[in-house]
């Protein structure tokens, strides 16, 4: 089951001011949380029911996943 991934519109600006190599990660890293949305390396948002957090160099993805 593949899942979809949606960005906010804030979230696509920040990501815009990013530089091409951290964007390539972070598309690379987002494409793997569409088959996977929880891989060990994601960590639970305390107090958030559905909200997860992954690092991505000096980033970090929060990122909701609705089963």
């Amino acid at each position: 089951m593949n899942y979809q991934v949606e960005l906010k519109s804030s979230a696509k600006r920040q990501f815009k001011k990013l530089s091409a190599d951290i964007q390539t990660i972070i598309i690379g890293k987002l494409e793997q949380l569409k088959v996977n949305p929880r891989p060990r390396q994601c960590k639970k948002i305390v107090g958030e029911e559905n909200t997860y957090g992954i690092r991505v160099k000096d980033y970090r993805i929060i990122y909701e996943v609705f089963d």
